[in-house]
């Protein structure tokens, strides 16, 4: 609802923000959790409900009146979703341009060859140009507008004022910055040829990041994780031999009885291994029904084996 305050109607963020937001933050409660482990000795379950993730990501900048009880104002920070807040267009392009600060102001109007405004009250402090932010981004995008994309950021990095030029995502590959970054990595994949992805952005001085491979096929690992489970390599043989033998069948007939959230995990844990991904559906549509030839005992020979 937040973007229908710029444009008038309800639109979606156009990235998966919610995924990537909480994975993130389940990422930092693992960190925590493996923290208070090395601490104490005791683990814990780490919760990362998506819905109160992203609640709590929007309203950090836009609780603004409700912050207090009862609330003084909307829950809302008008100075980012006023419709003139946007990149500005150039003679050539687009730039996203912040100009905060008293110097930074000072310094704008002077680059901008602006001094008449030098001493207009709606500029004169930070709070002023908060109570007219509509008239201070149509300001800044009439004058943006005046030269190219090159011009600015010449003269806009050297008054210290950020500014960064607007990619679309073609060109994000050949940027020049993140081409001497080495963000995207090349590696071969099997059955898809050359590929080019973006490594991790996070850099650690004593422990690098490993360089990226491809995806490991269907059941790749399945020897080494029943290895490193302990089991012997010739039993392995046959239970792996057993497991290419299982088949996934769709019900839509049968009702799905209850099952406890322990059992639910086993069997998920055993279909994994196997590179088997059991899936359900919603109650009253399906569920999918993983079969194999001694299914329990191979469980057990797994869950036996590990520490």
């Amino acid at each position: 609802m937040l973007q229908a305050e710029q444009i008038g109607t309800p639109q979606y963020v156009t990235t998966v923000v919610a995924d990537k937001v909480t994975g993130l933050l389940a990422l930092s409660g693992i960190l925590l959790a493996l923290f208070h482990r090395a601490r104490t000795g005791q683990g814990q379950a780490v919760d990362v409900p998506m819905f109160e993730t992203m609640a709590s990501f929007v309203l950090a900048e836009n609780i603004c009146g409700h912050a207090f009880d009862p609330p003084l104002g909307p829950a809302i920070y008008e100075r980012l979703t006023t419709p003139a807040r946007k990149p500005y267009r150039t003679r050539d392009g687009c730039l996203s341009v912040i100009v905060y600060k008293d110097r930074q102001w000072q310094a704008f109007l002077r680059v901008a060859d602006r001094a008449d405004l030098m001493d207009d009250p709606r500029l004169a402090s930070f709070a002023a140009r908060t109570g007219h932010v509509d008239f201070l981004y149509r300001l800044i995008e009439s004058i943006i507008a005046t030269r190219t994309c090159a011009e600015w950021i010449e003269v806009l990095e050297d008054a210290d004022i950020p500014v960064m030029p607007v990619s679309s995502t073609d060109q994000l590959f050949t940027d020049p910055h993140l081409g001497e970054a080495k963000l995207m990595e090349g590696f071969a994949a099997a059955g898809d040829g050359k590929l080019r992805l973006p490594r991790t952005p996070v850099e650690l001085s004593a422990t690098p990041a490993r360089g990226l491979t491809a995806a490991p096929a269907l059941g790749e690992h399945t020897r080494q994780i029943l290895l490193e489970a302990g089991l012997a390599a010739g039993d392995v043989d046959t239970l792996v031999g057993q497991a290419r033998s299982a088949t996934v069948l769709l019900s839509t007939e049968t009702p799905i009885a209850p099952r406890s959230k322990h059992g639910a995990e086993l069997e998920n844990l055993w279909c994994s291994w196997f590179g088997y991904r059991l899936e359900f559906l919603t109650e009253s549509e399906a569920r999918y029904l993983v079969r194999a030839e001694n299914a329990d005992t191979i469980r057990n020979r797994i869950l036996e084996a590990r520490p």
